[in-house]
């Protein structure tokens, strides 16, 4: 047997274990994307360019909206952008709350940034401004093409007046 003072040691009966490769995250959570949404968004976008679409048309003919279309265009992309963020807070396990989406609908100005925050991280807020930029997007396009058709009619008018 070699001596412990020549730097020779004994070989160990068994190999220690070493740390073990973790397969996911320790405490459950999977690997989703921290800025890109892990709900697809799709259905947003098309509510959004939809209601875009008929609140735009409704500006340059320059008739006020009946009631249904009104509701349309002021609340449509609101109810999709709230449907998203409960269907992904059911993949990420936070819709535990019972009123989750009552308390989205009533103050989605604070909760639909919090709530991409607080899955994604910090660096989401590009995502949290772009669901807050879809919901405020069909009343901007009808405001601008209402003020579009109002200038065209006014420029149209002074015009005939000139002549």
């Amino acid at each position: 047997m070699p001596l412990a003072g020549q730097g020779l040691r004994l070989k160990p009966l068994r190999q220690r274990a070493g740390r073990p490769q973790l397969k996911r995250d320790p405490l459950g959570a999977s690997r989703l994307s921290m800025i890109q949404p892990s709900t697809p968004l799709k259905s947003v976008y098309v509510t959004t360019a939809a209601a875009s679409t008929v609140g735009a048309l409704y500006g340059l003919v320059g008739i006020p909206p009946s009631p249904l279309p009104f509701l349309f265009i002021t609340l449509a992309a609101l109810i999709s952008v709230v449907s998203w963020v409960q269907r992904d807070a059911r993949l990420h396990q936070l819709a535990s709350i019972q009123d989750f989406g009552l308390f989205i609908y009533l103050l989605w100005p604070v909760l639909v940034p919090w709530y991409v925050v607080r899955t994604r991280g910090t660096r989401a807020w590009t995502l949290a401004l772009l669901l807050l930029t879809m919901v405020l997007t069909p009343v901007a396009a009808t405001l601008a093409a209402a003020l579009c058709h109002d200038v065209a009619s006014a420029l149209l008018r002074h015009r005939g007046a000139g002549a």
